[in-house]
C-alpha cells in the first residue's frame, strides 16, 4: 500500500508514441495520451544550462503514482500546460505499489526564461 495515498492528489496525462494510419493507408507513429492518472509532484532541482551562448534553465520534478506496467523513458508527461520528459522511474522496493519517476521539463523554441549571454 502506498504510504499516505492523500498525496496523489494531481492529475498528469502521460505520452507516448502510438501507430495509426495516415489517410492514404500508410503506417506513422505519432504522441498520443496513453492514461491519465493521479500522482503527488515534487521539484527537485533547477539547473542552468549554457547551450549556444543562451543560458536555459532546466527543471526536474518527480512524480509519483501508483504501479503501472507499461511506462518507460520514451515517453512524456503532461502536467499544468507543461511537457516533462521521464529521464528515470524507480519501482520502490520492487514491491509493485507505486513508480516514482523523474523527469525534466522540456523547453522548445525560444523560452522566456532563456536568457543571452554577453560576453563582453
Amino acid at each position: 500500500m502506498i504510504a499516505n495515498a492523500g498525496r496523489l492528489n494531481r492529475r498528469i496525462s502521460i505520452y507516448g508514441k502510438v501507430k495509426s494510419k495516415t489517410p492514404s493507408g500508410f503506417d506513422t507513429v505519432k504522441e498520443g495520451k496513453l492514461c491519465d492518472c493521479w500522482a503527488a509532484v515534487y521539484p527537485l532541482r533547477m539547473n542552468d544550462v549554457k547551450d549556444n551562448n543562451i543560458l536555459q534553465t532546466i527543471n526536474t520534478v518527480k512524480f509519483t503514482i501508483r504501479y503501472r506496467k507499461n511506462i518507460d523513458t520514451n515517453m512524456t508527461i503532461h502536467y499544468k500546460e507543461k511537457t516533462f520528459r521521464i529521464v528515470g522511474i524507480v519501482n520502490p522496493f520492487y514491491d509493485n505499489e507505486s513508480l516514482e519517476i523523474t523527469a525534466e521539463e522540456v523547453s522548445r523554441g525560444n523560452n522566456k526564461n532563456d536568457k543571452v549571454l554577453n560576453n563582453g
